[in-house]
């Protein structure tokens, strides 16, 4: 989910779960969640470069333990 605040500047929510295999999920206590806020930026260079960047705070739960993981990305679309 996102938020356009500027061109090129986006605010939202980012989030992740593992359930296990598809045909059988796992025990609820063996199943990963995480999710939290995220910023995504896009920056066109000259040319027709496009340099995409996100960046999230996740709190979750992973192996039925309290989690925290900071997450970031960098693209080149060319």
């Amino acid at each position: 989910m996102r938020h356009r605040t500027l061109p090129g500047l986006h605010f939202g929510l980012q989030g992740f779960g593992e359930l296990g295999p598809w045909d059988h999920w796992a025990a609820r206590s063996e199943q990963f969640h995480r999710a939290g806020p995220a910023v995504f930026g896009t920056l066109r260079l000259t040319g027709h470069p496009v340099l995409k960047a996100q960046a999230a705070l996740l709190w979750g739960r992973v192996a039925g333990l309290d989690a925290r993981m900071f997450t970031r990305r960098a693209t080149v679309d060319f």
